[in-house]
């Protein structure tokens, strides 16, 4: 099996899963969604010594045919000077 890559922008996006992804995406989206409120609250204390971290308003999920989150990859990119 080949773990597709899925990304959603908009809440309509979540409709090319058919009923078991949708099932497996729900559980991880349980974690995504704690992991963003966590994360957040701390960019936002960082935010206020001076350093800004911008995180990404898209959600990117890989479905592993399994329910449940193994791993979660962060990518960090250097902002660009202007």
């Amino acid at each position: 099996m080949s773990e597709q890559i899925y990304e959603f922008k908009n809440v309509t996006d979540i409709l090319v899963l058919d009923e078991k992804q949708f099932e497996r995406f729900l559980a991880d989206f349980k974690e995504w969604f704690h992991f963003q409120k966590q994360a957040r609250a701390e960019a936002e204390k960082l935010r206020e010594l001076g350093l800004n971290i911008t995180l990404a308003d898209v959600i990117r999920w890989k479905d592993d045919d399994m329910i449940g989150v193994g791993k979660i990859t962060i990518d960090v990119q250097k902002a660009r000077d202007y």
